[in-house]
């Protein structure tokens, strides 16, 4: 008689509460909540010691290029045309021999800052290949003081 006046009330009986399985979905979703937790603090950890040391960085970079660059072109005495001219003579006189015919193969530009920072100069690095492609020589020369000294020989 009782279920008939609920069903013409429209309403039905609440099962009970289930104490055990409110339990269970609680304590599966807390180690979700702890691993979010987790992840978000090693996050701003790892953020915490990217960014300050990008900025270290970056400060350190600025300044050592800020002051190498500029004292390299101050103490640039030679141009990349005559640290050619003068690789040139002085592998024909290392060599014994006319290079003239040699084929000039590269020239790179680089820091050299073995005397510090302030007195950082241009190096620039001849490579030339004989006329039978044989041998490769790289002479390295000092854009301020014209000094030149061959710091590798390659046979091909």
């Amino acid at each position: 008689m009782l279920d008939e006046r609920l069903r013409d009330t429209g309403t039905e009986e609440l099962p009970a509460a289930q104490p055990e399985a409110a339990a269970e979905k609680s304590s599966k979703k807390a180690p979700n909540n702890r691993q979010k937790a987790k992840k978000g603090k090693a996050l701003k950890i790892i953020l915490g010691i990217l960014i300050p040391s990008a900025v270290i960085a970056a400060a350190v970079c600025g300044y050592i290029f800020g002051t190498a660059i500029p004292a390299a072109r101050r103490n640039a005495v030679y141009s990349k045309e005559e640290a050619t001219k003068i690789a040139e003579e002085y592998l024909s006189e290392y060599l014994g021999t006319d290079v003239s015919k040699y084929i000039l193969n590269d020239v790179d530009r680089f820091l050299d800052s073995s005397a510090g920072l302030k007195n950082t100069v241009y190096r620039y690095e001849v490579d030339f290949r004989d006329e039978n492609n044989e041998f490769e020589y790289d002479v390295s020369v000092n854009a301020q003081t014209g000094y030149a000294r061959l710091v590798e020989m390659d046979e091909r």
